[in-house]
């Protein structure tokens, strides 16, 4: 939410880089795995209204979720498959 971070997703793991780390090495080199799939592919992320992102994984009945988006590495808490879908599949 407060654009110091940037969130990607790469198949089987969600990445975040600190876009204030200072040159664009530091940058790069900020990156962070903060989130890894069981097999199954992660895809969009969307930050939603009450400043999670949120993260939608190919063929699972859930939502991942980065609970604290402005916080830096592992600190942003992202839980994967933690909110359900019911009976809709990503």
């Amino acid at each position: 939410p407060d654009g110091t971070k940037f969130y990607c997703s790469f198949v089987y793991s969600i990445r975040q880089w600190n876009l204030c780390a200072g040159t664009n090495t530091a940058i790069l080199n900020s990156s962070v795995t903060i989130g890894q799939s069981n097999g199954y592919t992660f895809r969009s992320l969307q930050l939603a209204s009450d400043g999670k992102i949120y993260v939608a994984s190919a063929g699972q009945y859930g939502l991942g979720v980065i609970n604290s988006p402005n916080i830096i590495g592992l600190g942003c808490n992202m839980v994967t498959l933690s909110q359900s879908t019911g009976s809709g599949l990503c």
